[in-house]
Order: C-alpha cells, then sequence, then structure tokens
C-alpha cells in the first residue's frame, strides 16, 4: 500500500513539463556509493524548483508511470535526481534508492 501512495500516473498537460525537466537535466553518472545503473535505465540530475510545473508535491521517492517509461524522483538537498527506464522489460530501478 505504501508504494502504491507513491506512484502517480502521468495526468494530461504535464507530459510536456516531464520532457522539459528531463531535457534540461545534466547528465550524470551515479555516485559509486549507490553501485551502479543497468544500461536501460538513463540518469539525470536538476533542481526540486525545476520540477515545479509537474505540480507534484513531495517528489522525493516517488516514481511517475508515462505510458511505457517509469520515472523515479529522488532528492537529496538541492538536487532532484530523475531516472528513467523502460517498463517493457527493464530490471527493477535501484534496490539502494527503493529499499528493496
Amino acid at each position: 500500500m505504501a508504494l502504491q501512495r507513491r506512484q502517480w500516473w502521468l495526468l494530461p498537460g504535464q507530459e510536456r513539463a516531464l520532457i522539459a525537466l528531463w531535457d534540461r537535466g545534466k547528465e550524470q553518472e551515479l555516485p559509486a556509493s549507490l553501485g551502479s545503473l543497468p544500461e536501460e535505465i538513463s540518469l539525470r540530475l536538476s533542481s526540486p524548483s525545476a520540477a515545479a510545473p509537474l505540480a507534484l508535491a513531495e517528489l522525493h521517492g516517488r516514481s511517475l508511470i508515462d505510458w511505457d517509461q517509469l520515472w523515479l524522483f529522488w532528492q537529496e538537498g538541492e538536487s532532484l535526481w530523475l531516472l528513467r527506464g523502460s517498463l517493457l522489460g527493464a530490471p527493477p530501478l535501484l534496490p539502494a534508492l527503493t529499499g528493496s
């Protein structure tokens, strides 16, 4: 149940804001302390304020589904990590971040 409450589905009008957030984010390597990313997972770094156009509260630890993509938002201080992967046969997103 806790996971369900942290899962969102993209609403009409939010796709453009999500893509803009991703495009403006900085390509980033995952810190070594968190392990490594599967090849199918992309990572960007942004700021929480840059996500304001999405109109989503409390981004930390939230996931968002957009068609066949799964997004994970992870906030550390003034940094917002954006992880994106395919729902079609992709491995789970970072057990270290999701608590699995």
